[in-house]
């Protein structure tokens, strides 16, 4: 008999910045966002689904004068503030979900 795969559990995730510096940490209800900085000082974005345990790392974060990080990737850009996560692609919304208080 094969053994059934080990259930994925919500503790696995690596919460923080792994060999990095959290500098901001959102939570949405699906996701982990957090805006790191390496030792050697280049910003970059990382989120992780909550329900999943998938991950995405953007080097190059931006910031704008109202507090909002963006960083992109290819079409996408990943948006992240006090209010709100949102995810574009080629400019259009894609997801957006509140960020919990």
């Amino acid at each position: 008999m094969t053994p059934l795969p080990a259930p994925f559990l919500l503790a696995e995730i690596i919460r923080g910045c792994p060999r990095a510096e959290v500098v901001e940490a959102y939570e949405t209800k699906t996701y982990l966002a957090y805006i790191c900085q390496t030792y050697d000082g280049q910003f970059f974005y990382r989120g992780v689904n909550k329900n999943n345990g998938d991950q995405i790392n953007v080097m190059d974060v931006l910031s704008t004068d109202g507090g909002t990080y963006y960083a992109t990737n290819g079409a996408y850009t990943y948006w992240v503030n006090r209010q709100q996560l949102r995810v574009t692609k080629n400019g259009k919304t894609i997801f957006s979900e509140p960020v919990l208080r």
